[in-house]
């Protein structure tokens, strides 16, 4: 990223004012979908879904009032979780429709939640325990149920599951990190300044960072913080760089870029950083929204999503190319037909790998309410759809494996015959 900078691609102005504030956002990259909760002056909550594309609204649907101020969409980009706060209940809504498809009791107030990778379940903080939440054959379960913290003093702030799916982390006030896997918790990275309100793995898992909170946190980031569980009485995680409390204001968001090089971090006086974690050399400086701060931040694919706090109100989507010629692109549309084109919609995912490199993946998606699912905005070249399925049934999709050779600038359709 030396010589590229972030620009400005487009702004999503929410519509006023039936949005209000956000509370919280997330988006899809595959499905180009963006998932926010608002609450309107009159303190009426919202759950809208944006088409990352246009700006437009494409779903807005009631919620509870008083809806803690977190969301957490799918990795496939179809379901979304909002935890419900001091109402000690989680929500899951289809995100295609805005419908609520569960709702659960949760033992502690419903906090940050974080999904697993594969995305058959995911995990919430509640109150001072983390319960993890399995989806299977349609049904929202609880699974297991951890403790946040060691004293009756200690309470967990954020969990975050490593790429790997199997060690996670958890950051308190105490503050500290401890890093988890099958029923066993480490002792805590350190050092740490601030009680740890974000962490966030970089994509290949080889780096943890941990914000701490207020005037005088700072964000420290290890490598190899996986062996405090899986080596538990070695020398530990290694500390590769802490970058210090902002002078004005105190860190917000922060999120890696794909590359898992660069971190950027949001603050409370509106200052955008995005940082080369290795040399800790600041790469940009910006103001992602004037006069307001950077409440939330999201990196996906080549796209960094930004919400802005009062007065600005609105996101930010900002990409490398900003003012270059627009590249060719194309689509896939998979169409499902068939006796069992109707059930397959619950029970299969479609995964993409290209283009020209089967190793490369590009996304998974799930078919839709009318039996279909898009890749959009894909470079030019070969690729590969497989269909999964971890259900025990006796019929199956036809083919399981496509071969497509997409164009420049067109839609590729793919149709999978079930039963």
């Amino acid at each position: 990223m030396s010589d590229r900078e972030l620009h400005l691609q487009r702004t999503i102005a929410p519509p006023q004012p039936a949005f209000g504030r956000a509370l919280a956002f997330d988006f899809s990259p595959t499905t180009r979908r963006l998932v926010a909760i608002a609450e309107s002056q009159g303190g009426r909550a919202h759950l809208f879904v944006f088409d990352l594309d246009s700006g437009n609204v494409v779903v807005m649907a009631p919620l509870p009032p008083k809806p803690g101020e977190l969301v957490a969409l799918s990795p496939h980009g179809d379901l979304v979780v909002v935890p419900l706060g001091e109402q000690k209940q989680l929500a899951v809504h289809d995100v295609a429709t805005g419908t609520e498809r569960h709702r659960q009791a949760t033992d502690g107030a419903a906090g940050m939640v974080d999904w697993h990778p594969a995305g058959t379940s995911f995990a919430v903080i509640a109150g001072r325990r983390i319960e993890v939440w399995d989806l299977a054959g349609g049904q929202l379960t609880r699974g297991r149920s951890l403790p946040g913290g060691r004293t009756e003093l200690e309470w967990p702030m954020s969990v975050a599951f490593h790429p790997d799916g199997v060690h996670f982390a958890i950051g308190t006030n105490n503050p500290a990190v401890y890093i988890g896997k099958d029923g066993q918790q480490s002792r805590s990275l350190t050092p740490l300044q601030g009680a740890v309100h974000r962490l966030a793995w970089n994509a290949t898992g080889e780096l943890l960072a941990a914000a701490g909170f207020g005037t005088g946190g700072a964000i420290s980031v290890w490598a190899e913080a996986t062996v405090m569980v899986d080596q538990p009485f070695g020398a530990g995680a290694r500390l590769v760089r802490t970058f210090p409390a902002p002078g004005q204001g105190f860190f917000e968001r922060m999120t890696w870029d794909p590359s898992g090089q660069f971190l950027a971090v949001g603050t409370s006086s509106g200052e955008f950083t995005v940082s080369d974690v290795a040399s800790g050399e600041i790469m940009q400086r910006f103001a992602a929204h004037p006069g307001s701060p950077t409440t939330e931040a999201h990196w996906k694919g080549d796209l960094l999503v930004t919400a802005g706090g009062w007065p600005d109100r609105t996101f930010r989507i900002w990409g490398e190319n900003a003012g270059a010629e627009p590249a060719p692109t194309s689509g896939i549309v998979v169409r499902a037909v068939g006796p069992m084109a109707q059930q397959a919609r619950g029970l299969f995912a479609f995964s993409l790998s290209g283009p020209d490199n089967r190793l490369l993946a590009r996304g998974t998606a799930r078919l839709d309410e009318s039996g279909r699912c898009t890749f959009s905005k894909l470079p030019p070249g070969r690729y590969w759809l497989t269909i999964d399925t971890k259900a025990d049934i006796t019929w199956g999709a036809t083919p399981t494996r496509v071969e497509i050779v997409c164009r420049p600038d067109s839609t590729e359709n793919v149709v999978i015959h079930f039963g």
